[in-house]
C-alpha cells in the first residue's frame, strides 16, 4: 500500500440494543450524532462527525476505520487493492475502501468527511481529561456539573504553582 494513515477515524461494533449502547457510551461523554432503526452514531468532544458506529445485530466487532490524509490517497488506494471507493454512510459522508486485514477484520479507510462544530454539550460528562481550556468552557456550558469555576481557578493556579517550582505541566 502507497498511503500513510493520518489518524483513527472511528470503530463499528453490533450490538442487540442500540438504546443501551447509547446509554453506555454516553457515560464515556459521547453523545448521539445520528441514530436510525438499525444504527447508532456516537461523537465526542472534536470535530469529528462520529467516532462509534453501532448497528443492530448479534453482539461483535464489525470494523476500525483510519482515517487517509486526502481523497487522492484514498483513490490510490482503491487502485492497489483492487477496491472500490464507496460513498460512507452515516453523519459528514465522505468516501470509503472496504478492506479485510491478514487476520480477517474489516479495515475501513476513509477521506473527505465533513468536520462538525465541536461539541461543548458533551462536558458534563463524569470521566472526562480536561485541558485547562477545555475545563473553562465546561464550566461555561449550559447544565455543566462536573467542572465548575473554582475547580478551574485551582487547577490553574496549581499549574502556575507547579511552573514557578519546575514542574513540566
Amino acid at each position: 500500500m502507497g498511503i500513510k494513515i493520518q489518524d483513527v477515524a472511528y470503530v463499528r461494533f453490533s450490538a442487540p440494543d442500540l438504546e443501551a449502547m447509547e446509554t453506555f457510551l454516553g457515560e464515556f461523554g459521547m453523545i448521539r450524532a445520528e441514530r436510525t432503526g438499525e444504527a447508532l452514531y456516537m461523537r465526542g468532544t472534536d470535530d469529528d462527525a462520529f467516532l462509534h458506529v453501532t448497528h443492530r445485530g448479534e453482539p461483535g466487532f464489525v470494523a476500525a476505520a483510519f482515517e487517509a490524509a486526502s481523497t487522492e490517497d484514498l483513490d490510490r488506494l482503491a487502485r492497489e487493492e483492487k477496491a472500490e471507493v464507496a460513498y460512507l454512510d452515516g453523519p459528514g459522508g465522505g468516501s470509503v475502501v472496504r478492506l479485510i486485514d491478514p487476520n480477517g477484520f474489516r479495515i475501513e479507510v476513509v477521506a473527505g468527511r465533513a468536520r462538525a462544530p465541536r461539541n461543548r454539550s458533551a462536558c458534563v460528562g463524569g470521566f472526562q481529561r480536561f485541558s485547562y481550556d477545555t475545563a473553562a468552557q465546561c464550566a461555561q456550558a449550559p447544565g455543566a456539573r462536573a467542572v465548575s469555576c473554582e475547580a478551574v481557578g485551582s487547577l490553574r493556579a496549581e499549574r502556575q504553582r507547579l511552573s514557578r517550582v519546575g514542574s513540566v505541566v
